[in-house]
């Protein structure tokens, strides 16, 4: 994985357009950000099971049935 860190990059790296991101993907050179983002991502969905995972183990409230 090779890290673009190209000052023209790091400007306004929060505001890269989908198309870009795309694009940036395709190419296989990722920025700083894309690697944050996919690790956050990443780290959101490892709480998630966890909570989720804690969560099966209770009996579900009657009124509040979400299956």
């Amino acid at each position: 994985m090779e890290v673009d860190s190209s000052p023209s990059r790091r400007i306004g790296k929060n505001k890269l357009s989908d198309e870009m991101l795309k694009l940036h993907r395709n190419t296989n050179r990722y920025t700083a950000y894309d690697i944050h983002r996919t690790r956050t991502d990443k780290m959101r969905m490892e709480i998630q099971d966890t909570i989720t995972s804690h969560l099966e183990f209770r009996l579900p409230c009657p009124q509040h049935t979400t299956r």
